[in-house]
C-alpha cells in the first residue's frame, strides 16, 4: 500500500493522467498508474509477488482499481488541505460554485466555506505585500486596466485608509473631510467589501491572463 500511496502522489504533484483506455495489467495503452506498477514490479520484490498473485487468480482485492486510485486521491487532497487551514496560508483551496454573482452571494457562500473550515472570520486579515501601487480610475474597456486599478487597492487597502483619514483631520474642505472618513472607515473597512475586491482581483487577473493567451 505504501508503494501504490507513493505512485497517487508522484502522479497527483506532477498533474499527470492516472488511467488510459485500457484497466488491465501488462495490456497496452493502460495508463501511467499501472505502467508505474509494472515498472515497479520490474525492481520491487514486494510489487513483483503482488502481481504474481493477481495473475495467478490467488487474491481478489488488487487495490490498483480507479475505485481506490480516487479515494487515495481523495484522502491525500484531504490531508493537504486541513494541513493549510491549520498554518492558515494564503493558498488556494479551489473553486465555489454561485448561483449569482453579486457581492450579497458571493460574501454568503465564502462565509459558509469559512464556517465549514472552522475558520473564523473575525481573525481574518489581509497582507500588504506589494508596495508603490498607483490607484487608477477605472477603465471601461482594457481589461489590463481594470486589473491595475482594482490592484493597487487589493494590495494597499491599510494604507488608502490611512491616507483618507489623514485627509479627513487635516483638509480644509469640510465636504472632503466627511467623504473621506466614510470611504475610510464605512467602505473600505466594510468586511463584504474586503471579500469582494479579493476575489474581483482574482477574476481580473485571470481574465486579462487568459487575454494573453489568445
Amino acid at each position: 500500500m505504501f508503494r501504490i500511496i507513493s505512485i497517487v502522489k508522484f502522479l497527483s504533484k506532477h498533474n499527470l493522467a492516472f488511467r488510459g483506455t485500457n484497466g488491465r495489467l501488462f495490456e497496452n495503452n493502460n495508463g501511467n498508474f499501472l505502467g508505474l506498477i509494472e515498472m515497479l514490479a520490474d525492481f520491487d520484490p514486494i510489487v513483483q509477488e503482488h502481481l504474481r498473485r493477481i495473475t495467478d487468480d490467488e487474491i481478489h482485492h488488487y487495490y490498483l482499481g480507479h475505485t481506490i486510485q480516487n479515494e487515495l486521491v481523495l484522502l491525500l487532497a484531504s490531508t493537504i488541505k486541513n494541513e493549510i487551514i491549520k498554518n492558515i496560508e494564503e493558498s488556494f483551496l479551489g473553486f465555489l460554485n454561485v448561483n449569482d454573482t453579486t457581492g450579497q452571494m458571493i460574501f454568503a457562500v465564502l462565509q459558509n466555506e469559512l464556517k465549514s473550515l472552522d475558520l473564523v472570520i473575525d481573525n481574518i486579515r489581509g497582507q500588504d505585500n506589494v508596495k508603490g501601487l498607483s490607484l487608477k480610475p477605472l477603465s471601461s474597456t482594457r481589461w489590463e486596466s481594470r486589473v491595475e486599478s482594482v490592484k493597487a487597492i487589493r494590495f494597499q487597502i491599510s494604507q488608502i485608509q490611512e491616507a483618507l483619514l489623514e485627509i479627513s483631520e487635516i483638509d480644509n474642505d469640510s465636504k472632503i473631510r466627511s467623504e473621506a472618513k466614510s470611504l475610510a472607515t464605512n467602505e473600505l473597512g466594510d468586511f463584504e467589501f474586503l471579500v469582494v475586491i479579493v476575489i474581483w482581483f482574482e477574476i481580473l487577473y485571470a481574465v486579462n491572463l487568459r487575454n494573453w493567451f489568445f
